[in-house]
């Protein structure tokens, strides 16, 4: 997308959002309970067959969350807390499944199977606390489970590639990974296999909607409640899969400034605009991001510029709704990464605190329902 394109979407996006009359702050979260690059073995593999892994942060850094990242996350958060005795609740969107890729090549790619996220914490090494301090952190308001979809696979595409033979996505199969990264004929490295949600046609547009389907109800059987809030892989999804969000009972829709629809047959995408507390004809309420903090990408500059990006949102009455990638908070594949995460996170909610003392932390839902009163109430 032209980056004039985007910076006038994004200053659109900050003027039209609901004004509000106190200094919120909302951190989002996304890829929990994915499993990406599943260890530092398939990496180096990677790289000696050719694929441009030192390249993508995600092949380089994010892993499956351990019990132990869990733990020292809700440790930091745990210590801050605002004027109202909130702590900086962090909405960790969760994918609920990951391919059963030994199912899948022993029943020779004639149809998909998946693990579900507890029987991926049960299979994977550090991961057997995984749940119990997740529901222990909701009880004591340090996280808000949400969902970000069934599994970070475009499954169709996936399985069609599988069929055919394709060497990328044989190579992916073979080491456990959602697809691998690799450079186009266009000079440009990416994974388009875990763009879940852009559709090839029609029927793959509604098999997309009994996927969206699956996880909610998945999402519950392994959390115990029904996910209010849904974010979608790499912000791609079609409008009529709202429909099925609605149904499945998600009133708020995370997401940045532009919505990418796929046009089908995998041949790039329109544009839709969005903007914080923006409905669609479903009631349901956009929440849109506008601050990023990936500490992964850029250190003490990601600090510095998303407290610009704060201060931004603020001086414009409006709620700061931080992006924070779980990649910066894991350590399987980096241990250094994780410590360099938590300690810059650290120090933002530090800033925040001091140079905005009034501030008000809140989760996506919670700042949903909050925008929802406003507009019932007219003030």
């Amino acid at each position: 997308m032209n980056p004039l394109l985007v910076k006038a979407y994004s200053s659109l996006s900050l003027l039209l959002s609901q004004k509000v009359n106190k200094r919120i702050v909302v951190f989002e979260s996304d890829d929990w309970g994915s499993s990406r690059m599943p260890n530092i073995e398939a990496y180096l593999n990677s790289l000696k067959k050719g694929y441009p892994v030192d390249k993508d942060v995600n092949s380089q850094f994010d892993c499956l969350e351990s019990s132990a990242d869990l733990q020292d996350l809700f440790d930091l958060i745990s210590s801050f807390k605002d004027t109202y005795s909130n702590h900086p609740v962090i909405t960790t969107n969760f994918l609920v499944a990951n391919p059963d890729y030994e199912k899948i090549q022993n029943h020779g790619y004639s149809q998909y199977y998946y693990q579900t996220l507890d029987e991926t914490y049960q299979n994977s090494q550090n991961t057997s606390k995984n749940l119990e301090l997740l529901k222990a952190g909701k009880k004591d308001n340090l996280v808000s489970i949400q969902n970000h979809g069934r599994e970070h696979l475009n499954v169709n595409r996936y399985m069609h590639d599988l069929i055919k033979n394709d060497a990328n996505a044989h190579y992916s199969l073979k080491n456990h990974m959602p697809g691998i990264v690799f450079e186009n004929e266009h000079n440009i490295i990416s994974n388009d296999y875990v763009v879940a949600m852009e559709h090839n046609n029609n029927r793959d547009l509604n098999e997309k909607g009994q996927i969206i389907k699956d996880g909610l109800i998945l999402f519950e059987k392994i959390f115990g409640f029904k996910a209010e809030s849904f974010i979608a892989c790499n912000y791609v999804w079609h409008p009529l899969l709202e429909q099925q969000l609605n149904e499945s009972g998600i009133k708020f829709i995370q997401g940045i400034p532009v919505q990418f629809i796929p046009k089908g047959q995998y041949k790039g995408f329109n544009h839709k605009f969005h903007y914080t507390s923006q409905t669609n004809k479903l009631n349901q309420v956009f929440i849109v991001r506008n601050a990023h903090f990936e500490p992964i990408m850029g250190g003490e500059q990601a600090l510095n510029t998303c407290l610009k990006q704060i201060q931004r949102s603020f001086n414009l009455k409006i709620p700061a709704i931080i992006s924070t990638h779980r990649i910066n908070y894991v350590s399987n594949m980096d241990k250094e990464n994780k410590q360099n995460g938590l300690k810059c996170l650290k120090k933002l909610i530090d800033s925040i605190l001091k140079t905005w003392p009034d501030v008000i932390f809140m989760s996506s839902v919670e700042l949903g329902y909050f925008l929802q009163s406003k507009k019932n109430n007219n003030f």
